[in-house]
């Protein structure tokens, strides 16, 4: 089921659950969710680069979008220790999202020797 939150900015909560059997995985995504009227979504590729998860900003819904679209993203992103709960790492970024580019993000997010149990991607 899609999860969606229709914020025009602010902070989107992903809690991923059992995080340290998902990074045997390929990757995994979020639901979609909504922000200042676009759909969203983030992928984790854990171990495709070396032994660090990569995290991207993707546009949901690419196919419905006419010719020529575009989003303009200011977005950072916070990981929280799954035991201390305090954020352990934030990247951020600003990025003209097109379709030949419909999403964006970092290739060495964090060491995968972390445990990651929160995600908050802010919209700025």
């Amino acid at each position: 089921m899609e999860e969606e939150q229709q914020l025009r900015s602010g902070k989107y909560t992903w809690v991923i659950d059992s995080f340290s059997e998902k990074k045997n995985k390929p990757k995994f995504s979020s639901d979609a969710f909504t922000v200042g009227g676009c759909k969203w979504q983030i992928t984790m590729y854990p171990g495709r680069e070396a032994d660090y998860l990569e995290i991207y900003l993707g546009v949901a819904d690419t196919a419905t979008l006419p010719d020529g679209w575009y989003r303009d993203a200011k977005v950072a992103f916070t990981l929280v220790d799954q035991d201390s709960k305090v954020g352990s790492t934030t990247e951020s970024f600003r990025k003209k999202i097109t379709a030949g580019e419909s999403d964006w993000g970092f290739r060495q997010f964090m060491p995968l020797t972390k445990q990651i149990r929160l995600l908050f991607p802010q919209f700025l």
